[in-house]
């Protein structure tokens, strides 16, 4: 609940700034100030966008840690250390992604 809370009052805050960041320049009705200023404010929406992708790094999406992945070449390097025999192969992506 807490996180939720978080990243709700986090998008808010930030889409406000980018708000009052357009309506601020309104009065020089210069095209390049506009473009500039929307620039400036997709910029901030599109790194709190980043940030809410990237919070939880172990939710099985898109851009997480394969920790599957890491664990199975853990593995096998620990059975080589110790001489054991190892039928296991490394994980190969499916559709461009390790799990």
């Amino acid at each position: 609940m807490l996180a939720w809370g978080y990243a709700f009052y986090t998008r808010a805050l930030v889409r406000i700034l980018a708000a009052i960041i357009i309506f601020s320049q309104l009065n020089s009705l210069s095209v390049a100030h506009i473009i500039l200023v929307s620039f400036v404010a997709t910029v901030f929406v599109t790194v709190e966008q980043v940030g809410r992708n990237l919070d939880n790094p172990f939710e099985y999406s898109f851009n997480d840690t394969p920790l599957s992945t890491i664990c199975r070449l853990i593995e096998i390097d620990l059975l080589e250390q110790i001489g054991q025999p190892c039928d296991l192969k490394p994980l190969t992506p499916i559709n461009g992604r390790l799990d």
